[in-house]
């Protein structure tokens, strides 16, 4: 019943995968199925022509002419010279303009009395002529007196598409390049680059209509009446432009077509022009197409699978706007882009995606719901109520008992588990969890054994005012058990016949507690029982429970204690926390039962012992939290100025602990050389809490190890922030105070080490100071700590110095950079020399051993000077600066005032 099952908070996310992408998984199998009946591709062949359409029209290339064979000039053949001793009347005619090339698109593999003259001819101008092929596959070149005077030559094979547009050329077939790539090879500097040694189809960027392009009739050419200049330097192709002689559809020219000729036009203007279509993706396999469209498809569905048909939409009508953006912006730098079969996967996706289960969808929503209630009031590892559903709870029963003119008994207790002795701490997240099950577990089956022979409760724990779902409401009405954090579990009973049960209740907790065997609590199936078991055993009998109560009210068994009817919640809790740290405190007992007629003092100190805790709690989750979100982001120096900025903002709106920084001044130079980091503690309802009151507080308790912590990291944070602020002439040193009990942390170097790496901080600008009590308490080991430290280039300093009983003789050892003169020195200077001579002394003694000097507790320029004068080497006090906030300390380094 406690060991709730543990479902995710989105529990959409755990629907199994392939109810995610089986949408897009079938999309990208559809269109498979519709590329393989030539369906795409038509509609890529639509595309195509639009893109052209869309584009509009360009210029060809200005080099290019055409003279056509038409009609009248085939008629007029019939009865006059024969064609090839045309072609060298034409021939002639051209040689005075001095044409780059001239294409002669005529097939001449059959011999003619006339081939001598037309190959006479073709030595006055350069000449490519074309090749082809007869239906049964065997090549038919031009004679051999023509092709010896040929430039070049190419094949005239003709490609075109189901709907009979022209859209590529094969660039290469065998060792024969196509007529138009050869010529182009030819006149240009570089060749052409072909894809795969000519074996990829070259697709042509038609400019426009070949009714745009220069062209003459072939009579006209040879008549002498189109002017030389119009050939002159120009690729002049002859071919027929008969129509219906070897049609040709352009995305320009449809009806009527065009003839070959205009694709070795086009060809060569690509070329010239440098404005080729290039595929992409045309060395992928289709097996690799198909992947990509695949892994497309099931990405996006298991994406969108889940979200609302409105925003599905949305994205899909996004994306395909997009890719039609990306394929048009594309098409203007020629490269040609699959435009129809992104566009039909987004809308298959979408449509199998909006056909999935919605009932099933709603369930799911449903179970969402509820378990995101649970995950809000119950803790995740034991199925406990947490602290929101616990207040509730026991604000629902106090609220009762303000309507009632007698009310009833009941009582909260706080429960903390001592780990500190368990073993094997690091024993894992699973065996950690299993412990806490265990814990919880035995907490309520001392409460069942405590509570059997207690009468009903007279009030339900759940409050007028909460409205849970129906699971909630199974949970037993004699008692509530929640758990408050990692080892504090609190418990609600409302059904004492007397207040002396509530001892007896506290006993059966504790003894329940130590209680060693926990086989019969541990999870089905866990990993490596045997080992589990003996692990848990351990650890149980290891740990110490102390247990705080808080009574509603007390009758007559309970004299000593006053009756103490509560209003709020939070009180009630808080008191019962109390009533713990005091059963701490006490030998013998592990429970304590919350005592209004304590020494107002006691509970003052009390309190804020717990103030203190949840505020050192409060900061390091949030400084831990911040840090983790730096380290995810890979948050490099240069950013580190913002993140440490929104860091301090939090913090303060937190109204817990802020860092101040009080400078010191170089006397030789009198500008800043650094900042000792000060912490001051906001509390929320006590205001500014002073050093002197929570600082002894925190070193008896433990608590400043973790203040220390927190410290360090804060103004390491800060002094990056400076360095990235200043970057250039800041040589500020940033001074920690480290307390006795952080010198025996066998950690502390590594931990210092590893934040300055992150940090990125150079080690010679952290100085830590250590008081030369603290220094005294474990000598030998605070020696190794501070070598170590000293090697790792961090440095030191001895606070507080001449106040304690170190001997002078073991100075020299210590491996410190600095001497701070204590401020009691400075103090006692206005009454008598004798200060100023020991002062004096020190700043020798300390040079004479190659250590500089602090003076702290500066308050007038008298004493400013004299220590000056002394050669002291640094000071700090008010008459400099008060320690002041991050804001503050920055400005003031903007200044870079001098004193």
């Amino acid at each position: 019943m406690l060991n709730r099952q543990n479902h995710p908070i989105n529990p959409l996310t755990s629907t199994p995968g392939w109810q995610r992408w089986i949408g897009g998984a079938f999309a990208a199998l559809v269109l498979m199925g519709l590329e393989g009946i030539g369906l795409v591709k038509q509609l890529e062949q639509l595309a195509y022509r639009g893109l052209f359409q869309l584009r509009g029209e360009e210029s060809w290339h200005s080099q290019v002419v055409i003279v056509g064979i038409d009609e009248t000039t085939l008629k007029n053949r019939q009865n006059s010279d024969s064609p090839r001793q045309i072609y060298a009347t034409l021939l002639e005619r051209l040689a005075p303009s001095q044409p780059q090339m001239v294409v002669l698109d005529i097939l001449m593999h059959d011999r003619s009395p006339d081939d001598l003259q037309l190959a006479q001819a073709m030595r006055q101008v350069p000449v490519a002529l074309p090749v082809s092929w007869d239906k049964q596959g065997n090549q038919k070149d031009p004679v051999p007196e023509l092709a010896a005077e040929a430039v070049v030559m190419g094949h005239v094979v003709s490609r075109q598409d189901s709907d009979g547009l022209t859209r590529t050329v094969l660039p290469q077939l065998g060792d024969i390049r196509a007529l138009g790539v050869a010529v182009a090879n030819e006149v240009m500097d570089r060749p052409l680059e072909l894809n795969q040694q000519g074996s990829e189809p070259l697709w042509i960027n038609w400019p426009g209509s070949v009714n745009h392009l220069p062209q003459y009739e072939l009579l006209e050419a040879i008549e002498g009446r189109v002017p030389i200049e119009e050939f002159r330097n120009k690729i002049v192709i002859v071919g027929a432009n008969v129509t219906g002689f070897n049609p040709v559809l352009t995305p320009f020219d449809i009806n009527p077509p065009a003839s070959g000729i205009y694709v070795h036009a086009a060809v060569v203007s690509n070329a010239l022009s440098n404005n080729g279509l290039q595929q992409v993706g045309v060395f992928l396999h289709p097996v690799w197409i198909n992947l990509l469209y695949f892994t497309g498809a099931i990405s996006l569905s298991a994406t969108v699978v889940f979200w609302s048909f409105r925003n599905q939409v949305i994205v899909v009508l996004g994306l395909g706007g997009v890719w039609l953006s990306i394929c048009y912006s594309a098409f203007h730098f020629y490269y040609l882009l699959p435009v129809v079969s992104p566009l039909v996967l987004l809308g298959l996706t979408l449509l199998l995606v909006t056909l999935q289960d919605r009932l099933k969808m709603k369930a799911m929503l449903v179970e969402q719901e509820k378990q995101l209630f649970e995950s809000a009031f119950y803790d995740l590892a034991t199925g406990l109520p947490n602290y929101a559903l616990f207040m509730d709870r026991l604000e629902g029963v106090l609220s009762r008992t303000r309507e009632q003119s007698q009310p009833p008994l009941f009582a909260v207790f706080f429960i903390y588990i001592d780990r500190s002795k368990v073993v094997n701490p690091d024993s894992g997240h699973r065996l950690s969890n299993e412990l806490q099950v265990a814990i919880s577990g035995r907490i309520e089956e001392a409460l069942k054994r405590s509570m059997a022979h207690s009468p009903r409760p007279l009030l339900s724990p759940h409050s007028s005012h909460f409205s849970p779902r129906s699971e909630i409401s199974s949970v037993p009405t004699q008692f509530t058990i929640a758990r408050l954090d990692t080892d504090t579990f609190a418990v609600l009973v409302n059904a004492l016949s007397y207040s002396s049960q509530a001892i007896d209740v506290a006993q059966t907790i504790y003894q329940t507690l130590s209680h060693a065997s926990v086989s019969e609590e541990l999870p089905t199936n866990p990993i490596e029982p045997d080992e589990a078991i003996g692990l848990l055993e351990e650890n149980l009998s290891a740990m110490t429970a102390f247990i705080g109560i808080a009574l509603s009210a007390v009758h007559s068994d309970f004299e000593q204690v006053s009756v103490n009817i509560y209003s709020q919640a939070e009180s009630m809790l808080r008191d019962a926390e109390i009533a713990m740290y005091q059963a701490k405190v006490k030998e013998g007992n592990h429970y304590a039962i919350f005592d209004q007629n304590l020494h107002h003092a006691e509970i003052q100190r009390l309190e804020l012992e717990l103030d203190l805790r949840r505020a050192i709690n409060r900061a390091r989750r949030q400084q831990e939290n911040w840090s983790g979100s730096i380290n995810n982001s890979n948050c490099s120096p240069a950013h580190f100025s913002y993140a440490s900025e929104q860091w301090g903002s939090e913090l303060e709106a937190q109204s817990d602990f802020r860092l101040y920084y009080q400078p010191i001044v170089c006397f030789s130079t009198g500008r800043i050389s650094g900042f000792e980091a000060l912490v001051r503690w906001y509390h929320p309802t006590r205001g500014m809490v002073s050093p002197v009151d929570f600082i002894p507080l925190a070193e008896e308790t433990g608590l400043i190890l973790a203040l220390g912590d927190w410290i360090l990291k804060a103004a390491c944070y800060q002094l990056r922030e400076w360095q990235n602020k200043f970057p250039h002439g800041l040589d500020v040193t940033m001074v920690v105070n480290l307390s006795s009990l952080q010198l025996h942390n066998p950690q502390l170097v590594s931990q210092i080490q590893t934040l300055l790496d992150e940090m990125d901080l150079d080690h010679r600008y952290l100085k830590l100071e250590i008081t030369e009590s603290g220094l005294m308490e474990n000598e030998d080991i605070a020696l190794d700590l501070l070598k170590t430290l000293r090697e790792a280039g961090i440095q030191l300093s001895i606070d507080d110095f001449g106040t304690g009983y170190s001997s002078l003789a073991r100075l020299h050892n210590l491996p410190v950079n600095t001497l701070k003169i204590d401020k009691s020195f400075l103090e006692r200077t206005a009454l008598d020399h004798e200060s100023w001579e020991i002062i004096e002394t020190i700043i020798i003694l300390a040079h004479k051993l190659g250590l500089t000097v602090v003076a702290e507790g500066i308050e007038t320029g008298d004493q400013f000077e004299l220590l000056q004068r002394l050669s002291c080497d640094y000071g700090q006090g008010y008459w400099l600066s008060r320690p002041i906030d991050a804001s503050g300390a920055t400005a003031l380094l903007a200044k870079n005032p001098q004193w």
